[in-house]
């Protein structure tokens, strides 16, 4: 993606609405739905939070 963008053969918004029609291809519901209205923010081209994972939390201290 980045290097589409780079050698100006797209534009990073075209891709973003090409992945967002993949995902919801692949995973039955919007990116939007799973990630937020606000998903760019977060995911910050070129990165696409397809398989992204919210990281695991353990507590590190005892109450």
């Amino acid at each position: 993606m980045q290097a589409a963008v780079l050698l100006d053969f797209a534009e990073a918004a075209e891709l973003h609405a090409l992945f967002e029609q993949r995902y919801h291809a692949i995973t039955g519901h919007r990116v939007q739905d799973r990630h937020g209205e606000d998903w760019q923010t977060f995911f910050v081209f070129p990165s696409l939070p397809l398989f992204a994972k919210a990281a695991p939390v353990h507590p590190t201290t005892k109450t």
